[in-house]
């Protein structure tokens, strides 16, 4: 019996804004965290056990049709590693406007490829199948597959397109068991040396509003430049709301 279910995942939107003479901005950082698997043999993550943590901030500089930009940050769960295992992506997720979106500063460096690539680190909306999760628009993927050929724990890039912005991530992958919203290649080394592989997904989105992981959220507040005269200021707080998926078993 597969179990996909109620995930984890726990997101987080907290802003300051400051009114000015210049145009107010406020910064929107959610979080999530990988807690399903179909990993072979199992990688063994769950709601109390995430395989990895991700945070995604947002400047909300992609309003209207202005380019904006989300910078991603993964961090591993102790045992685990980020691979390829001849999947199609090694990281894959997906964005509701299907915009064209430029890649920057990747790191590790020289360790991932983006399929599909054209002109500078860009990337249209695509199909990208990885592992039993389905698939996904779009994804990066690390150079040499393999568990020896591991791309580490971390990893961290920004993505920049017309109008982008952290609601954009709320879409799910299509023809997943279940279907996610992100997905990343793991390796997962146990205490008895065994090394299991395969996928970990992301089931509830990054957007605004929830409670962040693995505790509160802080506050953050992005101050207008100093040469411009302030008029007053307002601190503008998301309210903590929930989504929650009904539990799915298949036989």
């Amino acid at each position: 019996m597969t179990r996909s279910g109620l995930f984890a995942a726990v997101l987080a939107a907290v802003g300051a804004i400051t009114v000015g003479m210049g145009e107010a901005r406020a910064v929107i950082i959610g979080t999530g965290v990988f807690t399903s698997d179909h990993c072979t043999g199992g990688c063994g993550v769950s709601t109390a056990n995430p395989g990895a943590l991700l945070t995604v901030t947002d400047n909300q500089l992609g309003i209207g049709s202005a380019i904006g930009t989300l910078t991603f940050n993964l961090q591993t769960a102790p045992g685990y590693v980020i691979v390829g295992s001849g999947f199609q992506a090694s990281l894959g997720f997906n964005l509701v406007s299907n915009p064209t979106i430029t890649y920057s500063a990747i790191t590790p460096g020289g360790t991932y490829s983006i399929p599909g690539v054209f002109g500078a680190n860009q990337q249209n909306a695509g199909s990208l199948m990885v592992d039993g999760f389905g698939n996904f628009e779009y994804g990066i993927d690390v150079i040499n597959n393999g568990f020896g050929s591991n791309a580490g724990t971390t990893l961290s890039f920004s993505i920049s397109g017309a109008g982008l912005d952290i609601t954009d991530l709320a879409e799910f992958s299509t023809g997943g068991s279940p279907p996610a919203l992100m997905v990343l290649d793991v390796a997962r080394t146990f205490a008895n040396g065994t090394v299991n592989t395969g996928a970990i997904d992301l089931s509830i989105a990054p957007t605004p509003g929830q409670q962040c992981f693995p505790g509160p959220c802080g506050q953050q507040d992005v101050p207008e430049p100093a040469s411009l005269a302030l008029f007053g200021t307002a601190l503008a707080g998301l309210g903590f709301l929930s989504r929650r998926r009904r539990k799915d078993n298949a036989a």
